[in-house]
């Protein structure tokens, strides 16, 4: 199943486009995201873009960015990254808003949607990681089902079984 658009009320989940690799750098630099991520350069952000322009969320072994749109606006405002089983068959999921959308449950519309499309290709157990410090990440991947499954040196570890969120 190749990946097409998926839409919410209020969203477009899609590729990147090379339109995108400007404001991916402008809200990935941002210090409130820099705090927990690496910041994107331009040439980072350009990479990117290309790079996931030809790959697919379902290729094994590799991370797959989704690109998230506010409709109204037409706006790259966030990203999700998928990575679809590690060397321990596990699936994995991140996400990024630009700071100026918090709080107006855009990243749980957009998660919810790719753990759904996740389910539609067969992938029913995803863990995320996060910064022990970043709480609005753990009360989103709690508000979404997630669960504690293990604490590290470097963050949080939390797993959803069955895609309940």
């Amino acid at each position: 199943m190749k990946f097409e658009n998926l839409r919410t009320e209020r969203l477009l989940i899609r590729r990147f486009t090379s339109d995108d690799a400007e404001a991916l750098s402008s809200y990935r630099s941002i210090p409130e995201v820099t705090r927990f991520q690496a910041a994107y350069s331009i040439e980072r952000a350009n990479q990117l873009v290309m790079e996931m322009s030809a790959s697919d969320p379902i290729i094994p072994g590799k991370w797959f960015q989704f690109a998230i749109e506010l409709t109204a606006e037409h706006r790259l405002i966030g990203d999700i990254g998928c990575f679809n089983a590690d060397d321990d068959g596990r699936s994995w999921i991140g996400f990024t808003l630009d700071p100026c959308y918090w709080n107006r449950g855009y990243a749980a519309e957009a998660v919810r949607q790719v753990l759904a499309y996740y389910r539609q290709i067969g992938i029913t157990k995803v863990w995320a990681s996060t910064d022990s410090e970043n709480e609005n990440s753990m009360k989103l991947l709690r508000k979404l089902g997630f669960t504690l499954d293990d604490v590290k040196p470097d963050g949080m570890i939390f797993v959803l079984s069955g895609h309940g969120g």
